[in-house]
């Protein structure tokens, strides 16, 4: 081979070899900048996510929680020979809404009565709500302020005395529906000047006489 051709072939490699290098580096400039890229979208995406979860996370708390309901319920129980027939009454108020209830048995007690006013007004709530009860029935009363129905459950419902506790169905129905409400029981003075004690006697009398 011609010197001249030699020197030829030679350029022509090493340019060849130039391209080469020039086009590799090219792709490798370019290899890098998708694959920047590609993770600055990753990294973005991964953040719209974050934002996203967080925007759930704080869409699933309550905006403004419900106020609880405050409701005043009176009641009373009457019986005439007790046993014999009875009667119950209630009031219950709410704001500027009062609602009377009533209703009675041929053949009850005095005590299942004051039990059975309570019972029908709670039952008349559709929420939980904050209930003061007032009567004046210290059975009532004083069974949920001492606690009685707490020993009664753990002795098998028997009571001091190892006897089965009266009126157990009746407990058992109240115990249920004071779970469901927040209760506080007020003991009031029964026939005196209370205005609402006094409607429910009322109620409660009229509701008795119906089986005389």
């Amino acid at each position: 081979m011609g010197g001249s051709n030699f020197h030829a072939c030679l350029r022509h490699t090493r340019l060849h070899q130039c391209r080469k290098r020039l086009a590799l580096r090219s792709a490798g400039i370019l290899a890098d900048e998708v694959f920047a890229e590609s993770h600055r979208l990753k990294a973005v995406a991964a953040a719209g996510e974050k934002e996203a979860g967080a925007t759930f996370a704080v869409s699933r708390v309550p905006l403004q929680c419900r106020a609880v309901k405050s409701v005043m319920i009176y009641t009373d129980g009457a019986c005439s020979g007790n046993p014999g027939p009875g009667g119950w009454g209630a009031v219950l108020m709410y704001g500027d809404t009062i609602k009377e209830i009533s209703g009675g048995e041929p053949h009850t007690t005095n005590n299942r009565m004051e039990m059975l006013a309570v019972i029908r007004a709670l039952e008349q709530l559709r929420e939980r709500c904050r209930v003061a009860v007032h009567s004046d029935s210290a059975y009532v009363i004083n069974c949920f302020r001492q606690r009685w129905h707490e020993t009664w459950v753990r002795n098998g419902w028997r009571n001091s005395s190892k006897q089965p506790v009266e009126n157990r169905d009746l407990w058992e129905a109240l115990l249920a529906l004071t779970r469901q409400q927040d209760v506080t029981w007020v003991k009031v003075k029964g026939h005196s000047d209370d205005q609402w004690n006094n409607r429910c006697d009322e109620l409660a009398r009229a509701e008795s006489k119906k089986f005389g």
